[in-house]
């Protein structure tokens, strides 16, 4: 927990004055268990998002493991579910260079490769 602490910590200061750290699921020894964090507002949340984004874009160095998500709704789970239940079948049988790539928000099974073909993976920027 105080890795999580010194991460958030180290976003200057968008970190919100309130917030609360919830372990989610059991405690078992060979897993480490999610922390959930928990802000006042939508606002604080969103901009302790974007400074985390800013900072791994800007090349900060994170403790291996450590990411943040939003949560999501039960529909875009079930969405995401079956996007890589596709990718798993379409691999399968025989198809290569796939991923899950997030066209508008939604998540769908696309190419590896960019555009241009350099290996690079696609990002939303380059798919409008």
């Amino acid at each position: 927990c105080w890795v999580c602490l010194g991460c958030v910590g180290s976003l200057e200061n968008s970190v919100p004055d309130k917030y609360k750290l919830v372990r989610l699921g059991r405690s078992r020894a060979d897993f480490i268990r999610p922390i959930k964090i928990i802000c006042e507002s939508k606002d604080a949340a969103s901009n302790l998002f974007f400074a985390y984004n800013s900072a791994k874009r800007s090349g900060k160095i994170f403790p291996e493991g450590f990411r943040m998500s939003r949560d999501r709704t039960t529909l875009q789970r079930k969405l995401l579910r079956s996007c890589y239940e596709d990718l798993e079948r379409r691999v399968k049988s025989g198809e290569t260079g796939l991923r899950v790539v997030f066209v508008n928000g939604f998540p769908t099974v696309g190419s590896a490769l960019s555009k241009n073909g350099d290996g690079r993976f696609l990002s939303r920027a380059s798919q409008s």
